[in-house]
């Protein structure tokens, strides 16, 4: 298997049958519907998992909270314990914080 690391941080592995998965295929084992011959750049725009893990508001439709903009949760944790990669993750830590226990953080350069 081989690793790409894109400029916008995201890890693609791509399989030896040229298969290409997000998150490196130990976690998220859901192939992104292309191959590598197809060009990376339309399987990025293109592929139906990819645009789905785009849509936050389909993440909400499927249980996630409102932070889902920015937090995403893990989506092969939801995967694999739901089935639903859009699920909620079932390990947040949201339900667990209380709003006083968050302080703002400046970070001093």
């Amino acid at each position: 298997m081989e690793t790409i690391i894109l400029t916008n941080g995201t890890l693609i592995t791509k399989s030896k049958a040229n298969e290409l998965y997000k998150n490196g295929l130990r976690r998220l084992q859901i192939s992104l519907d292309g191959n590598i011959k197809d060009g990376l750049a339309n399987i990025m725009v293109n592929s139906e998992v990819l645009n789905n893990l785009r849509d936050f508001d389909k993440m909400k439709k499927n249980g996630c909270c409102e932070d889902v903009n920015y937090c995403r949760g893990c989506r092969a944790v939801a995967y694999a314990v739901t089935g639903n990669y859009l699920a909620k993750d079932p390990m947040c830590i949201k339900p667990f914080v209380k709003k006083e226990d968050i302080q703002p953080r400046v970070i001093k350069r």
